[in-house]
């Protein structure tokens, strides 16, 4: 329903969501380290249009399956609605549009992660120990935000299983010993990227350390014009994305859609006041609330005026609250309360209709298909390839034929990919993306990392960035030497891919120790006639 017409030859791109023919190896040993080395390797056997498929078919069928087998009703309707809101939601949906597909990846396996760790600690032992580890670890494979947001929910199971157990000693003993060893043991089986993280600086650790107020201010979390942040959020809206017009949004063309978000915020107090009075899964209820008010205060963040000095503060004192310039994020621990306790209300419901003596059967036949409506109206534009705004494309003829020259140059070399912008319209891909230069071309690229974004021209670290833009590209209608320039950076070759303002690049036809190689439909290729490989050997 959701990928059928995106399983045609080509690739999804979408904003950071940036497939090329080779998935390259990671450059650095960071927390995805393997996973993306799994990726390289698969890619030797399976082409990575394919792979791209598969990660994102896991990404919706993992969420619906996932969340499926948490809730524990006996009524399998509510495991189907649960499984639908999980899948079908603004926060998924803008994930997908924005290309956030190792976030999505480490979504869809926390429904199994969290059942894990009820599980353990309704009965601390060895095996449901291990069998959270490993979860944990695999959350921590794909994203650093998850991973954080799933430790919130196992901070709070953890307490409020102490304090369930409070006069029962051997109890806590148990939930402390196996706790204890979750922790040293991911600590330990994580420490090939946690000790750099914290101790040499990896470019990860580094981008952290670089977000400032700016960053914070510049990724906030959007408020609608009527309602207001407090009720967007709560909604599962909010990511910084809806107002840049790259997708539609869901409620521009839902009117009703607020009124969708006030059926679930009832379905989900019914789950609550309904298993409280009949005195059942009292605590799981409790973990799942205080999960969903923590997350939806940090996902408000600094957008939330009164709050937003305290938030800033906290964001400065906090170091893992760093990490989150873009608190949205925090938004995916409401979908995963929110489809719990939504789908223990429509269960004492469902009870209620079958029971009631006045209450129509045809009508108790139907409500449970009623109730798994409510996901589908929510976030309709999902369907059939996101309503048509995503596409298989493949990259242009000319950029394969120019890879190919380029790998039959056997010198030691780099290349230069103009026009200088991390984020780049693409006419081939329909939409704006990260630049896929530097993956898609075999030998080394040097493009643009300047992100560009409000007040945010750039934050990378790279000397061989800043060179460049120090350089060439302030310097550009100034300079005739700009081969000579290049050496440094040992740059034989500069691609200028003929998109955006491409135009503002003709001052590279004007230099004197550049060659016009190519000019293709998509693609101008120079040399600079002053490398020469062998007088530096």
């Amino acid at each position: 329903m959701i990928l059928l017409p995106l399983l045609k030859p080509g690739y999804i791109l979408t904003l950071d969501m940036v497939f090329t023919p080779k998935i390259p190896m990671p450059t650095e040993v960071g927390n995805n380290y393997l996973l993306i080395s799994l990726l390289h390797f698969l890619n030797y056997i399976i082409p990575s249009q394919i792979i791209e498929k598969i990660l994102l078919f896991l990404i919706i069928f993992l969420s619906g399956v996932g969340m499926h087998r948490l809730i524990p009703t006996s009524n399998k309707w509510p495991k189907y609605f649960a499984a639908l809101l999980y899948i079908f939601n603004p926060f998924v949906y803008s994930r997908f549009m924005a290309g956030h597909w190792v976030l999505l990846l480490a979504y869809a396996i926390t429904p199994f992660a969290v059942k894990s760790i009820l599980d353990f600690f309704k009965a601390p032992d060895f095996k449901k120990s291990l069998r959270v580890l490993i979860w944990l670890i695999l959350i921590s494979i794909f994203s650093l935000h998850a991973i954080i947001m799933i430790f919130i929910f196992f901070a709070f199971a953890f307490v409020f299983f102490l304090f369930k157990n409070k006069k029962n000693r051997q109890e806590i003993f148990k939930i402390l010993k196996f706790t204890l060893f979750v922790g040293l043991a991911f600590l330990i089986l994580s420490s090939y990227w946690v000790v750099p993280f914290f101790t040499k600086g990896t470019q990860t650790s580094e981008l952290i350390s670089s977000f400032d107020p700016r960053h914070i201010l510049g990724f906030q979390t959007v408020t609608d014009k009527n309602l207001g942040v407090m009720f967007n959020t709560a909604a599962l809206y909010g990511f910084w994305g809806e107002n840049g017009g790259r997708y539609v949004v869901n409620k521009q063309i839902i009117p009703f859609w607020y009124i969708i978000s006030i059926i679930i915020f009832l379905l989900i107090i019914w789950g609550v006041i309904s298993n409280f009075l009949k005195k059942k899964r009292k605590v799981e209820i409790l973990i799942f609330m205080a999960t969903a008010i923590v997350a939806g205060i940090l996902a408000v963040g600094v957008a939330y005026s009164p709050m937003s000095k305290v938030i800033l503060w906290l964001y400065q004192k906090i170091p893992f609250l760093k990490g989150f310039r873009e608190p949205q994020k925090f938004v995916a621990l409401l979908v995963l309360s929110y489809a719990y306790l939504g789908a223990l209300g429509m269960d004492d419901l469902l009870k209620r209709a079958q029971n009631a003596k006045k209450f129509p059967k045809i009508l108790a036949i139907f409500l449970p298909f009623i109730f798994l409506i409510i996901p589908l109206l929510y976030s309709p534009i999902m369907l059939w390839g996101f309503s048509g705004q995503l596409k298989p494309v493949d990259y242009p003829k000319d950029w394969y034929e120019i890879d190919q020259t380029l790998k039959e140059d056997k010198e030691d070399f780099k290349v230069l990919f103009l026009p200088w912008h991390q984020y780049l319209g693409f006419m081939f891909a329909g939409r704006v993306i990260a630049n896929p230069a530097q993956n898609f071309f075999s030998k080394p690229v040097i493009q643009g990392d300047n992100m560009e974004f409000g007040p945010i021209y750039s934050q990378s670290n790279n000397p061989d960035s800043k060179y460049i833009e120090d350089e060439i590209v302030k310097r550009k209608t100034d300079l005739e030497n700009i081969g000579e320039l290049l050496l440094p950076l040992n740059i034989k070759y500069i691609i200028l891919a003929k998109e955006f303002d491409w135009k503002s690049y003709d001052f590279l036809d004007k230099q004197k120790d550049l060659k016009l190689l190519s000019d293709t439909e998509t693609l101008k290729v120079y040399q600079n006639l002053l490398f020469n490989n062998e007088d530096k050997k």
